[in-house]
This record gives C-alpha cells, sequence and structure tokens, in this order.
C-alpha cells in the first residue's frame, strides 16, 4: 500500500479503516463548506491493485445516499446528469467538483448493477429495482472501454463500493441501542450520543443537535426517531460527529420517510 491509503483521522471520525475510508472527512467538509477552497484528490489513474480507485469514488455513495437521503444513488446521479448537474445543493457541487468530469464511469457501472447481486442500495434496507432503459442507456456505451473494463469489469460491485458505505448504518458498541428520543435520558458520558434541544427557530421549526463521538451508525440513530418531540413537522436536526465535524441540517421527509439534507426535490430523484 502507498502512503496514501493512511490518513490523519481516526476510525472514531471515519467509522472504518482502510484505503475506502482515506478521503471521506474531505468529502464531508466539501459538502459543509461549500465556498471553501478544498481540492479533491488526484483522478487515480492505472488499475486498482492498491486500492486506489477504491479510497477515490467510496466517498461518493456516502454523500448521496445519506446526505441526500437517496436510497438508489445511481439512479439519482443519473436523473441529475441528465437534468444539466444544478449545483443549487452543497452537496451536488462537491459530486461536481470531484467526480464530474468521471461521473459517466459510474453510471455506466449502475447501467448493468442488479438487485441482488450484492447488499445495496442499502436504504432504507432493502433491495429495489433500477429504472432500465432510456434512464441508463446514455451510459452503456462507456462499458466498452478498455479503461472502464480495466476498473469496472470484474463484478458486479468489483471495488466494493456498497460494502463499505453502510458504516453510517451500521450498529456500534459504543452508540447506545436506543430511540434518538430516549438520548436526552442517557447520562452524560464521552461515548454516548447526546441530542440537545436548542429552541424553535423564527418559523417555529423546533431544532435539535445531535452530537455524536463516532461516525459509524449516525443514520441508524436519525432512522430511529420517532416525530418531533416539540411538536411541529418539520423538525430539523444537525448532525455533529465530534472528531469529523458537521454533517449537515437533516429532515425526515413524509413522503419516503428517509432523513436528508438540501431540498426535498433532489430527495426524491433518488427515491422511487
Amino acid at each position: 500500500m502507498q502512503d496514501w491509503v493512511l490518513g490523519p483521522e481516526s476510525a472514531a471520525a471515519t467509522g472504518d479503516t482502510g484505503p475506502w475510508v482515506r478521503w471521506l472527512p474531505l468529502a464531508w467538509a466539501m459538502a459543509a463548506d461549500p465556498g471553501g477552497t478544498y481540492s479533491p484528490p488526484p483522478v487515480p489513474r492505472g488499475d486498482n491493485q492498491d486500492g486506489q480507485f477504491i479510497a477515490w469514488w467510496a466517498p461518493l455513495l456516502q454523500l448521496t445516499s445519506y446526505g441526500l437521503g437517496w436510497a438508489q444513488p445511481l439512479r439519482g446521479l443519473a436523473r441529475w446528469d441528465q437534468a444539466g448537474r444544478p449545483l443549487d445543493e452543497p452537496v451536488l457541487a462537491a459530486v461536481q467538483r470531484w467526480w464530474g468530469p468521471q461521473l459517466d464511469d459510474v453510471l455506466a457501472w449502475g447501467a448493468d448493477w442488479r438487485p441482488g447481486d450484492n447488499e445495496g442500495p442499502y436504504l432504507p434496507l432493502t433491495p429495489t429495482t433500477f429504472e432500465r432503459g432510456t434512464l441508463f442507456q446514455p451510459y452503456w456505451g462507456r462499458r466498452s472501454q478498455p479503461e472502464w473494463e480495466q476498473v469496472w469489469g470484474s463484478g458486479s460491485d468489483p471495488l466494493h463500493l456498497w460494502i463499505h458505505a453502510r458504516t453510517p448504518l451500521d450498529a456500534s458498541v459504543e452508540l447506545p441501542e436506543v430511540a434518538l428520543e430516549q438520548l436526552l435520558t442517557l447520562p452524560t458520558h464521552p461515548k454516548v450520543a447526546a441530542l440537545l434541544h436548542t429552541g424553535r427557530t423564527a418559523n417555529q421549526r423546533p431544532n435539535d443537535v445531535l452530537l455524536l463521538p463516532r461516525y459509524a451508525g449516525w443514520y441508524r440513530l436519525l432512522l430511529a426517531a420517532g416525530p418531533p418531540r416539540h411538536g411541529g413537522h418539520d423538525r430539523r436536526v444537525d448532525v455533529v460527529v465530534t472528531p469529523l465535524g458537521w454533517l449537515g441540517q437533516f429532515r425526515r421527509s413524509t413522503k419516503t420517510g428517509l432523513w436528508f439534507r438540501g431540498s426535498h426535490d433532489t430527495h426524491v430523484q433518488g427515491n422511487v
């Protein structure tokens, strides 16, 4: 392995160890600070013998699946691409800056991904059917290129992207197996999550902060949340992983049942 595999962040900040999480903190930072001057890592060249393609592509599914709440991130990316790639959402602005020129590669992979081939897509934890035909038709031609075949052509998930993107849903021995609201009654401890009520905004939305000591399992805690504790139908929760930073302000869709940041119109693009 090359030196780039090992980053300065701990497993608490990334949820895992190894090449697939090397650039995950950078990806969330770009989405949190769209006006920043972050530079994406260089595009990998050659083959994937040292895992460089896994590290480069892996954050894409985490940003879109959990940031945008896309149960079907490849469907969402294809729709976004065919809509002209609008950049009004910070997550998608980060996607364009990082993976934009190579987006056809991952969409060509999605063109022949089959439900049941592996564990994804992983929201809401059940296999779903991707649209075939017209949605992914523009990307089929890319699959015939030798450089695409070299990286993506061996198996249904040659880079193991679905598997390595599951950590926000993982159960963690460091986080309690309780409903989100019950965190209010737990004792304060460095290894226990905290839910902090910060009041209401000017438009009477209930606002909370979910403060977590570890990255693994953060989205699972959101999914365990019940109705807003303080009334209202548009509860906002800022998610902060202390060794990593702010992941965004999330709300739950009454249409999909999933949590997302940004606009609801963008959220539904990656769902049935």
